[in-house]
């Protein structure tokens, strides 16, 4: 569905050594501290009331977790393989101990992760400034 495409589909811009190149990846917005779990490997499904996009699934996301009150951190890079539709409570309490999430009364969609990487927090740099 288009609707479910867009809200999967966030861009995240990088810019490395401060040059004008951009590099754009997916980007998936998560609470704290479900995106230090995933990035940890502790959580190994992440789940939504969509699911990803067929176009979405083995490509990189910028996982950008927030507390709710302030900035929004990319803390991470994680690749989904699979995406599998709960239908049944029994479904989801078998993978509770992969997605950690209590049941829930409507569908859910549960994408499990394969590659991960950690970002690490960036470091204060003096830059000179432009002669």
């Amino acid at each position: 569905r288009e609707q479910d495409k867009k809200k999967a589909s966030k861009r995240v811009k990088f810019q490395e050594n401060n040059e004008e190149e951009l590099i754009e990846f997916y980007g998936l917005g998560l609470q704290h501290p479900w995106g230090h779990k995933i990035i940890k490997g502790q959580k190994t499904i992440e789940t939504r009331n969509y699911p990803l996009s067929q176009d979405h699934l083995n490509k990189p996301f910028v996982i950008i977790e927030t507390n709710g009150k302030g900035p929004q951190q990319a803390i991470g890079l994680a690749t989904f393989r699979s995406c599998h539709e709960y239908k049944t409570k029994e479904e989801w309490e078998k993978d509770r101990p992969f997605h950690l999430v209590e049941w829930v009364h409507s569908t859910q969609f549960g994408q499990r992760s394969s590659s991960l990487a950690h970002i690490p927090k960036p470091q204060s740099q003096s830059i000179p400034p432009k002669k």
